[in-house]
């Protein structure tokens, strides 16, 4: 879950809302982008 001093990232029920992060990977031949949605109510990964 992310904290940054307060409860910002905190949802009070499932669904209601998600986090992204977008980092890039090279590997051989191309760049990656995965990109997780996260519930912000258990940090449970959505997709």
């Amino acid at each position: 879950m992310c904290r940054l001093g307060t409860d910002y990232f905190q949802a009070l029920a499932a669904n209601e809302q998600w986090l992204t992060d977008i980092p890039e990977f090279q590997v051989s031949v191309c760049k990656m982008y995965p990109s997780p949605m996260i519930d912000g109510f258990d940090g449970l990964a959505i997709g």
